[in-house]
């Protein structure tokens, strides 16, 4: 099939899926299910993403590529300076919500978390005298962490990050009409998909592209109410497979199987086990997720070759060397990325070693490993009647842990409203948060709170 066919195609299919999307969002409106931290996670989203797929659409620029094969990113001008404003205007907003809300919201163990690890890889960041640390990113980060200790967890947080991979999945369309030519990107050498091309939509990677899309789809499914989560899911699981991104299609088949087998449905109010929650998929659930967390742990420690996995290999090899020289407190958030100043990663590899686990134990050693480990226990430990579906969100993220970072903890990055989604994920000890007064309801953003 021809790029330029398959490019009718995807606009043809997104446009379809606008008024599936607009129905879906009348729905979150109509049942109050978009409120604060809804826009909170889904201003993360787009922030982080927004300037790249813009700068994409108003003026794409051919593609580069580093030694290794992967396309180099860069932002013109203007999308550079649209990035740093929205940056500013994301850390100031997250500050904003934590003043209106710390007094009247109980504070939120897992986010808490996250924050820490955060805080520990930008410490020895400082100990250690790297260039870079606490600059806007950073801050922005530990800002938006802050505004989830006291942001409302459930179906609200899940519909954010839902309304982020289908914003990007018809931009990707819309991309597709405009610029056709731009839409796809030839194959690698080691990766291509049935349709001989890599479906990159409105950014410049595939990978970026597929692991976004990858990564939503459990959101779509949990926090859509109605017959357009169906078809949402459909067409963003299309779209990953287009990509040809290996790592975001093993992501979205761990969700299919995870949608099919564990069942999980997101309950309004106080959710109370239903005879058909027998102990059987609680207890899947829960082996799924720490099968899925050792694998990610255990695989970059195997006597694998430089070249092996599309060179993840030498990154993993150079990470645990590195580790080893510095084991309890790591070397700071941006310790990694500064690797490309002596000449030891290419450019589209200063984002990380390719591993969520190594990637936090070389930024922020044992201690943000122990405390990550914490967090993936927080979350199953406090779900109660909710850990079905706190498995099933974690089960995707940690798949694609294995082999890629999806979480960054040093910066707020394109894949951040994802750790926010997952840390807001329901927790029953939350059952007793007490409603906002009616006036405070316009202070709180967008959308009525509906009760819990």
């Amino acid at each position: 099939m021809s790029s330029s066919l398959l490019a009718l195609i995807v606009a043809v299919t997104s446009v379809l899926m606008l008024p599936v999307a607009w129905r879906a969002m009348r729905a979150a409106i109509e049942h109050r299910d978009w409120d604060a931290t809804s826009t909170l996670v889904f201003l993360a989203g787009l922030v982080g993403n927004l300037p790249t797929a813009l700068s994409s659409l108003v003026s794409p620029s051919p593609s580069t590529y580093d030694a290794f094969g992967v396309v180099e990113v860069g932002l013109s001008d203007w999308a550079f300076r649209l990035e740093q404003l929205i940056t500013g205007a994301l850390l100031a907003g997250s500050v904003l919500f934590f003043l209106l809300r710390f007094q009247r919201q109980r504070f939120l163990l897992a986010p808490f978390l996250a924050l820490a690890i955060a805080v520990v890889g930008d410490l020895s960041d400082v100990a250690h005298a790297q260039a870079g640390g606490f600059g806007p990113r950073e801050l922005t980060l530990l800002a938006v962490l802050l505004a989830a200790i006291v942001a409302r967890p459930g179906r609200s947080a899940y519909l954010g990050a839902a309304a982020v991979g289908v914003v990007f999945a018809l931009l990707g369309g819309l991309q597709a009409l405009v610029h056709p030519a731009d839409v796809f990107r030839a194959c690698r050498a080691d990766k291509c998909t049935e349709a001989g091309t890599l479906y990159v939509g409105a950014f410049t990677n595939e990978n970026t592209l597929g692991l976004l899309l990858a990564l939503t789809m459990v959101f779509v499914w949990l926090a859509v109410r109605g017959r357009p989560r169906v078809l949402l899911t459909v067409y963003i699981g299309a779209s990953v497979l287009l990509t040809g991104s290996r790592t975001a299609q093993l992501a979205a088949l761990a969700t299919v199987v995870v949608l099919l087998v564990l069942q999980p449905t997101l309950r309004d109010g106080p959710e109370t086990p239903r005879p058909a929650d027998h102990r059987g998929r609680r207890h899947l659930a829960v082996a799924a997720v720490i099968a899925a967390a050792l694998a990610g742990l255990l695989l970059p420690l195997l006597p694998l070759g430089p070249a092996a996995l599309s060179g993840r290999g030498y990154f993993w090899q150079l990470a645990r060397t590195g580790i080893a020289d510095s084991p309890l407190v790591g070397h700071g958030s941006t310790a990694w990325a500064n690797l490309y100043q002596v000449r030891l990663i290419p450019v589209a590899g200063t984002y990380s070693p390719h591993n969520q686990w190594l990637d936090v134990t070389y930024g922020a050693g044992l201690v943000g490993l122990t405390l990550l480990v914490s967090l993936v226990f927080c979350l199953l430990l406090r779900a109660g009647p909710a850990l079905i579906v706190v498995a099933s969100v974690l089960i995707p993220i940690l798949v694609a842990s294995a082999a890629e970072r999806p979480w960054s903890f040093g910066i707020n990055d394109g894949m951040t409203f994802t750790l926010l989604a997952v840390v807001l994920s329901p927790m029953a000890a939350l059952k007793g948060v007490p409603e906002p007064a009616p006036g405070a309801r316009f202070r709180e953003g967008l959308g009525a709170r509906r009760g819990d």
